[in-house]
């Protein structure tokens, strides 16, 4: 049996700081995210659920999902300040107008 402290032997809090901070963005960032958006992002990314199953759980067609798990996973990136988000591209893709 490996004792706690063998556990982790070498390795300071520090190290693993970058990595929690990180979660607690993502966490605060997906909290930011309309319910609509957060359901099917979390089910996807972090449960792992496939797009069928999360259309089950949320009673929504499975077309519907991948829309909302696109528009969630952009609204994440400008929530964290992270890709290339283009707000007018979104705003196009809603109405399904072209540039």
């Amino acid at each position: 049996m490996i004792d706690a402290t063998d556990r982790f032997a070498g390795v300071s809090a520090s190290d693993d700081a970058p990595a929690v901070i990180a979660r607690l963005d993502l966490d605060v960032a997906l909290a930011q995210l309309p319910e609509e958006y957060r359901a099917p992002v979390v089910l996807r990314d972090v449960a792992g659920c496939d797009y069928a199953e999360i259309g089950s759980i949320l009673k929504i067609p499975p077309g519907t999902v991948r829309s909302r798990i696109a528009r969630g996973r952009a609204r994440l990136a400008q929530a964290m300040g992270v890709g290339n988000h283009d707000e007018a591209a979104e705003r196009r893709t809603r109405r399904g107008n072209q540039p």
